[in-house]
């Protein structure tokens, strides 16, 4: 249906909602009544699925302090499941400069308890102070392409020289590394 934020629709009951975005989840699973999964799960059991293979491929898996473990779990899962090797980035309170600024008026209004919970996480830092937690946490990552599934945090390690990759482009690119997708 596209962002959830655009329309502010909530899911009833009986609906079924797979998500891309880790603030969509967030503002799904506060506002509506809808059983709310990730697509990356879907996938990840999804037999016809052209899984590209990643063998010999190593990545940093960069999770959203905004993600729930099972989404966690998931693209560890995906990651190996296409033969790929990985390292878990050593920050686990990363989602690009969210927790470094306040939350927006946006998603505070259209899911306040969940946003008034992580606005309490929030170390306001200006923007110098910011960009220098955020070279501060690039230096300690592992060496390897930065794997995430999270609009924010892709956006950002992007904007500060990182080769990364959304999973979702991971996912769905023809060819990576010039290796053909296949069946499995």
């Amino acid at each position: 249906a596209g962002c959830c934020r655009a329309d502010h629709r909530k899911p009833s009951a009986e609906d079924r909602v797979y998500y891309a975005c880790t603030n969509c989840a967030l503002i799904l699973r506060e506002t509506g009544q809808a059983e709310v999964h990730t697509i990356l799960e879907h996938i990840r059991q999804d037999p016809g699925f052209p899984f590209p293979k990643l063998e010999g491929q190593t990545f940093v898996i960069q999770h959203c302090a905004k993600a729930d473990d099972a989404v966690k779990e998931t693209v560890c899962a995906l990651v190996s499941k296409m033969g790929g090797n990985y390292a878990e980035s050593p920050e686990t309170h990363y989602c690009g400069t969210n927790f470094m600024k306040h939350m927006t008026a946006r998603n505070l209004a259209i899911a306040p308890h969940t946003f008034s919970a992580l606005e309490k996480q929030v170390v306001l830092l200006d923007e110098a102070a910011q960009e220098k937690a955020l070279a501060e946490m690039i230096r300690k990552y592992p060496s390897g392409r930065v794997v995430t599934y999270c609009n924010s945090c892709c956006a950002t390690l992007r904007r500060h020289g990182v080769q990364a990759i959304h999973m979702l482009e991971l996912l769905f690119s023809d060819y990576i590394d010039g290796a053909e997708k296949t069946n499995g």
